[in-house]
């Protein structure tokens, strides 16, 4: 059933005192949300903060839209939840199957599933967003990593902004533009 209702009051009764928060995250769409269910210290986000590899943005306003977003859902967890209520959240982000990692142990470990993530990807994601937002991936030990990757479904190289867990795939032109710099040629 498609219902249209206001994030900032709406909540969702489900019975046995769960009740889940809806909180307005853009993702797809300017109408996306992430859903928490404090009572069980889950976060369901979909697509909204990425998945495990991040997020894929492609313009310098998408990525303040996503700076803004992501940094008002940290703030609203840091207020709703207690520290260590925060470390004990479970985020289950939209294509978890991609979650997956290789084995650390060797190049032949089978692939493990990270089944779902954590407070400190919601922190990141919001954190990378900003730190790229501030042209940080140009100051040395910023804890902003810049790095060109092949994507993986389809082949093209990409540019890559990495802080901790969290990750944005952005063209670098439009990171510059967000960050008010000059692209040097």
């Amino acid at each position: 059933m498609y219902t249209v209702f206001d994030h900032a009051t709406k909540t969702f009764d489900l019975g046995g005192g769960r009740v889940v928060k809806p909180l307005l995250v853009r993702g797809h769409s300017n109408g996306c949300a992430a859903y928490l269910l404090a009572k069980d210290l889950i976060l369901f986000t979909g697509d909204s903060i990425g998945i495990g590899a991040g997020r894929s943005l492609r313009s310098a306003e998408s990525l303040k839209l996503f700076a803004e977003d992501t940094q008002m859902l940290v703030e609203y967890l840091k207020t709703t939840l207690a520290p260590y209520e925060r470390y004990a959240l479970r985020v289950y982000t939209g294509h978890s199957a991609e979650n997956a990692i290789a084995g650390f142990y060797s190049a032949n470990h089978p692939m493990l599933d990270l089944d779902y993530l954590d407070w400190r990807f919601v922190q990141d994601q919001a954190l990378c967003a900003n730190a790229i937002l501030r042209g940080m991936w140009l100051v040395p030990d910023s804890g902003l990593r810049q790095m060109e990757v092949t994507n993986k479904q389809n082949g093209r190289r990409v540019n890559v902004m990495l802080y901790g867990i969290g990750a944005v795939e952005i063209p670098l032109e439009a990171a510059y533009e967000a960050a008010g710099l000059k692209m040097s040629k």
